[in-house]
């Protein structure tokens, strides 16, 4: 009877169909699938977060060329403009002294030639980018003009007189002119 019972034991066992190895499996490969989207999802954020860090690195250097650009543009317009001003004041020194020549002098050689070279030192500064202006009867800007004094006998907003002709190198200005204002 023993061995009876061993085969009912055997047989039962082969009855019984075995889904713990299949449970594990399908529990084994969910797991994975989720593990597995989870690692997507930490790569998709990590690119996510190295594409900004990307964006942002690029536009610092975009901001820092520009920067530096701008510098190097500060630095040569204000070399030019140290140089460029006390070469102006020699030139309003000269136009103040050429106003004071006594009219006998008028046609001396040596009068002639200071002129030329005020003249040849003005028109090099012309082709360099350096204008002059402020004119008499030009109307004011306080932009481009300094209001010295108002003149009651000129037009309101007109400049009646000009003491010192305003400075402008390549479309920025240098020196203001100095003028007087009409008040009419």
């Amino acid at each position: 009877m023993t061995n009876t019972q061993d085969n009912t034991n055997t047989q039962d066992n082969t009855d019984i169909p075995d889904n713990t190895d299949n449970t594990e499996e399908k529990i084994t490969e969910e797991t994975q699938e989720v593990l597995e989207l989870t690692d997507i999802e930490k790569l998709e954020e990590e690119n996510k977060n190295l594409n900004d860090k990307l964006l942002r690195t690029t536009a610092d250097i975009q901001n820092m060329k520009r920067r530096a650009i701008e510098e190097r543009i500060t630095a040569r317009f204000d070399g030019a403009k140290n140089l460029l001003t006390p070469m102006v004041k020699t030139i309003d020194d000269l136009h103040r002294a050429f106003t004071h020549i006594p009219e006998d002098l008028q046609e001396n050689k040596f009068i002639k030639s200071l002129q030329s070279i005020e003249e040849s030192l003005t028109k090099t500064l012309v082709e360099q980018g350096v204008e002059f202006f402020g004119e008499v009867t030009e109307a004011f800007d306080a932009n481009l003009h300094d209001s010295m004094m108002m003149d009651p006998n000129t037009e309101k907003n007109i400049i009646a007189k000009v003491f010192e002709k305003g400075v402008m190198l390549k479309g920025k200005v240098v020196r203001h002119a100095k003028v007087s204002v009409g008040s009419k």
